[in-house]
């Protein structure tokens, strides 16, 4: 499901569904972008790239070309605007597919993903890359999930070269850039990286709740004098400027929105928007008898029968604890 958040007073409305898809379903998107009167929606286990109208609340499905050794899930990871085209990165799609806004046409680069990586992907139930790149200029820096490599890829030549940064037996999650240094977040039970974007790294020790705990670590988000590592379902790692790492508050999901704008989710229902100096702080939530409504409306349009989700109450609040969860929006987001 598609819904908009005022930003300044937390409200929230539902706008859509997309077609051909579960309504029931979640995890089908992993990004949007925003393109002149158009959202473009990067699929995790959607079977297609999705376009939604802001203005007549039309949609439109770009199939994506079957490739060897894709099982159809996990797709994409990141999507990047540039120069009039969007860059969708591989989950475990085996290739970047770039979507160009003017001729509304797909092109693939299938050669960015390496026989090595590819004979990895094989052996692992891990993808190529699972969290946002790093844009900078026209590059895009990914961190590989399956082995200490970078992937450095030009969106204006659509070359790509790979760098191997720190332990040869790391593998990463997210990378993030404070202008100066990258930091790479470890995949599991291994330490972050501050890295240098050339032949120099150091390691940061990661704390952990114990010492069986192998949550993996994701995104990684540089502002305000410190560098934030997520842990994936788990606890939010925050490395202090002065190297010391201190565990935070749970977390659902965090997005970086261009490179003034951050969004986080904790796992009890706390909205963070940190946009420039300002920030909003919701909680969030939607009434469950709109959802309803609009569930019933959708199955009848589609042909179907409405289940019985949720709670029995009338006009209830549904927060993230409820069984109908926010995830049918919060992961979608």
């Amino acid at each position: 499901m598609l819904y908009k958040l005022e930003i300044s007073t937390g409200e929230i409305s539902l706008l859509s569904s997309i077609p051909e898809e579960n309504i029931f379903a979640e995890r089908r998107c992993i990004k949007l972008v925003y393109y002149k009167d158009y959202l473009y929606l990067a699929p995790l286990t959607a079977d297609k790239i999705w376009r939604y109208c802001l203005t007549d609340g039309s949609w439109k499905g770009y199939e994506l070309k079957k490739l060897p050794g894709y099982k159809g899930i996990n797709a994409f990871c990141d999507a990047v605007l540039y120069d009039e085209k969007i860059f969708f990165i591989g989950c475990r799609y085996p290739a970047i597919v770039i979507l160009d806004l003017n001729t509304d046409e797909l092109q693939y680069c299938e050669n960015v993903f390496t026989n090595h990586l590819r004979e990895l992907a094989d052996l692992s139930i891990d993808s190529f890359f699972i969290c946002e790149g790093v844009v900078n200029n026209n590059l895009i820096y990914m961190a590989s999930c399956l082995s200490n490599m970078v992937m450095i890829f030009n969106m204006d030549t659509l070359e790509c070269e790979y760098v191997s940064v720190g332990n040869e037996r790391n593998c990463y999650s997210g990378i993030g850039y404070d202008g100066s240094y990258f930091y790479l977040s470890p995949r599991k039970k291994r330490d972050a990286v501050r890295w240098d974007g050339g032949n120099g790294f150091e390691n940061i020790e990661m704390q952990y709740l114990t010492a069986n705990d192998d949550t993996a670590k994701v995104g990684v988000f540089c502002g305000e004098g410190k560098v934030t590592f997520f842990g994936m379902y788990g606890d939010r790692f925050k490395d202090t400027s002065n190297g010391i790492c201190t565990l935070h508050d749970k977390y659902r999901f965090y997005k970086t929105i261009k490179s003034n704008t951050f969004v986080s989710l904790e796992s009890i229902g706390n909205l963070t928007i940190k946009r420039n100096d300002e920030v909003y702080m919701h909680s969030l939530q939607v009434y469950e008898t709109v959802l309803r409504e609009y569930i019933r409306g959708e199955i009848k349009k589609r042909g179907g029968y409405f289940e019985n989700i949720g709670s029995e109450k009338k006009n209830e609040v549904l927060t993230e604890n409820d069984r109908l969860s926010l995830k049918l929006f919060t992961e979608i987001i």
